[in-house]
């Protein structure tokens, strides 16, 4: 498998945990015993809209030809770790 192909599948699979942190974010969202008042469902919004952004970004980051990916990897990088926290900061507010 080269480099980028690994690289690829890594951050699919961080895309992937990131989505299943939202998951259960939004299970613990729809429960007005746990999340009352529309602050949640606001939060929800805003880290969906990020989510998506992130998944163009990655697609992005997929399609760019052998020179643009490397040059790509640290904003992707970046951009996961923040979205990473964000998502697992969000949901521990709600514990």
């Amino acid at each position: 498998m080269s480099t980028r192909a690994a690289y690829e599948e890594m951050a699919r699979a961080r895309m992937k945990d990131i989505y299943a942190t939202m998951d259960q974010y939004r299970t613990k969202a729809a429960d007005p015993s746990v999340a009352p008042g529309m602050s949640a469902q606001k939060a929800l919004a805003e880290l969906e809209h990020r989510c998506d952004r992130a998944r163009e970004h990655l697609q992005e980051f997929c399609d760019a030809d052998d020179d643009g990916w490397e040059n790509m990897r640290s904003s992707v990088d970046c951009m996961l770790n923040e979205l990473k926290t964000s998502t697992e900061t969000a949901l521990a507010r709600m514990k």
